[in-house]
């Protein structure tokens, strides 16, 4: 997982792509649409992934008490589903926590996990000819969209800083910026860069959408679109 989930992931398409439920709005729908040729069967679940200081989601790990997890708040239906081609079907999100619980952001991820025709866990096969014997791994990727739900009206503040030119992996230029937060709510929102050529206009040279910041620190970095020359 890295830092948002694609909406369209093999043959699934999930919208939208993250879900805020709050006091008022205690249920969410989220619209799925199987995009191929033959109906496939998907297991829908709940997971808790942390973070990591670059923005990626680790592992799913079972939340402590200090993770303002929503796992256990939320409810979901259905379970298990089976996508025709092109047909759509709802999944509908609730929340179901206690009347007592501390202001704040809360979060979970539902999880999409495509099945077999077996309907087994992901697993290795050995295949044997007349002179070998290999191994066919067989593996499902999980599509997963983050769920918050927002007890209250939590205060919060975040910063934009430490803006460093960097050289990405393939040769090319981005930006590198640190963010820091506080408060009990959790930063969503787009990063955009522009450059100003002296005595000409501002135009914007980068952009990463739908940063969510589920710890204090994060470092973002994303590509540049440097003008010609440049």
């Amino acid at each position: 997982l890295g830092f948002f989930p694609q909406t369209l992931f093999a043959n699934l398409f999930v919208y939208p792509t993250r879900a805020l439920l709050t006091e008022s709005q205690r249920v969410f729908n989220l619209t799925l649409r199987h995009t191929g040729a033959k109906p496939e069967a998907y297991k829908i679940s709940l997971a808790y992934y942390p973070m990591k200081n670059d923005g990626s989601l680790g592992e799913a790990i079972k939340p402590t008490a200090t993770d303002r997890s929503a796992v256990n708040l939320l409810r979901f239906s259905p379970r298990k589903t089976t996508l025709q081609p092109n047909l759509e079907q709802i999944v509908r999100v609730m929340i179901g926590g206690p009347a007592n619980l501390p202001e704040g952001d809360y979060r979970a991820h539902i999880v999409f996990e495509p099945l077999s025709s077996s309907d087994s866990e992901e697993s290795d096969r050995e295949v044997a000819s007349e002179d070998q014997v290999s191994m066919k791994l067989e593996t499902r990727v999980s599509l997963a969209i983050p769920v918050i739900y927002r007890k209250g009206k939590p205060s919060f503040n975040s910063v934009l800083g430490k803006p460093t030119l960097t050289n990405l992996p393939d040769k090319s230029r981005g930006i590198s910026v640190e963010l820091t937060a506080t408060g009990k709510a959790f930063p969503y929102g787009d990063l955009f860069a522009y450059f100003t050529p002296a005595g000409g206009e501002k135009s914007q040279v980068g952009v990463v959408k739908g940063v969510s910041m589920y710890l204090p620190k994060l470092n973002v970095t994303f590509p540049l679109s440097p003008p010609a020359g440049l």
